[in-house]
């Protein structure tokens, strides 16, 4: 199922983290490395990413978005790890 991935970039780790622990904000993390964190949507809420990226603007943070699509979810039949 496809998801939106909001992608935000803090001046810092600190401010990045600071960010990702907001109350409007922390449900939606899915990942974080130093300044950048990552953020994940449902597609049908495409509306929350965009208010996301408006927030992290509005504090000076570069943010961007795009459609996400698991390659794992595609893959017809099954996998075969062993």
């Amino acid at each position: 199922m496809p998801t939106w991935r909001v992608h935000v970039v803090a001046p810092d780790s600190q401010k990045a983290k600071e960010f990702k622990e907001q109350k409007e904000n922390f449900k939606a993390a899915y990942a974080d490395a130093g300044a950048k964190v990552t953020f994940e949507f449902p597609e049908s809420n495409e509306k929350g990413a965009d208010e996301l990226i408006e927030r992290a603007k509005a504090l000076g943070y570069k943010a961007d978005k795009e459609k996400f699509t698991d390659p794992l979810e595609n893959v017809e039949g099954g996998a075969d790890f062993w």
